[in-house]
């Protein structure tokens, strides 16, 4: 396998770029691991770019994964649509998941 220069065959053997399952009679494309969605207010270009390479990089120095293995969505949601779309449909229902809310520090952020 051609590896690009600087790559780690260990990080590489540990999160490949692309996987592919076969299921049923299908062959499927999946992705490895971590996939993060951020939900944001509409923001302009540059500050979407800027957000999403600060996020990979911290993925990359904390998990130390290989940017072959980051996937990160962003999606926009009017400030009239987001009690409904994020607040009830995302928030409220995973409140054993939520690290940060409205700031405050809950479950594990609390340990430091």
């Amino acid at each position: 396998m051609l590896l690009p220069k600087g790559a780690d065959r260990r990080r590489l053997a540990l999160f490949p770029p692309v996987c592919y399952h076969r299921s049923s009679l299908k062959i499927r494309r999946t992705y490895p691991m971590p996939y993060f969605s951020i939900k944001s207010y509409p923001r302009d270009d540059e500050q979407k770019r800027i957000m999403v390479e600060r996020v990979s990089e911290v993925i990359k120095e904390v998990w130390g994964c290989p940017q072959e293995s980051i996937t990160i969505s962003l999606e926009e949601i009017t400030p009239e649509d987001w009690e409904e779309k994020v607040t009830h449909d995302l928030v409220e229902p995973a409140m054993d998941n939520v690290l940060i809310l409205s700031g405050k520090k809950l479950g594990i952020m609390n340990r430091e």
